[in-house]
């Protein structure tokens, strides 16, 4: 009985030909569209973030409404006075986004512009991660004009590797 219905709806999508393009492009977008939609929605919402106790971290801005500023940059100023002061604040730990021209030690290779970051010793151990390379000090001295001291993470390949534009 069910391969008789089914050799009827196939004669008759067979008939009309446009009805049956329509339906068939219907389904695949929508298909699609549920696939996107929960793709995102699980990367997003469901899969739970890469570090330690992402449950625990909060981000801190400042807003500065006098003089038309939302969002500002921490300073170190604010910094240290959160690590000295606070009392219900774990750890703490700054990051402050860029992009640095990289070349070899030579000169020979052409430069590349990668993604870099500046960061306070604190921020990997308050993350609870640890970096692809270079390391973290033993004695951590989180100083403006302290030295400086290189890590790596994903897409710092060798030559043929190209950064991601930003």
């Amino acid at each position: 009985m069910v391969t008789l219905q089914i050799r009827h709806a196939l004669r008759s999508l067979r008939r009309t030909p446009a009805f049956t393009l329509t339906a068939v492009l219907t389904l695949v977008i929508g298909i699609g569209a549920v696939a996107a939609i929960f793709a995102v929605v699980n990367g997003v919402l469901l899969k739970p973030l890469p570090y330690g106790t992402p449950h625990r971290l909060v981000g801190a801005w400042h807003d500065l409404p006098p003089l038309s500023i939302p969002n500002a940059t921490q300073t170190s100023a604010t910094y240290f006075t959160y690590k000295k002061l606070s009392r219900s604040i774990e750890n703490i730990g700054l990051y402050s986004e860029d992009a640095a021209n990289v070349s070899e030690a030579a000169g020979a290779g052409e430069p590349q512009r990668l993604a870099s970051s500046w960061i306070t010793a604190s921020l990997i151990p308050t993350l609870q991660v640890s970096p692809l390379l270079g390391g973290i000090s033993p004695t951590p001295r989180t100083c403006p004009a302290g030295p400086t001291r290189s890590s790596s993470a994903k897409g710092c390949g060798g030559p043929g590797s190209a950064p991601t534009p930003r």
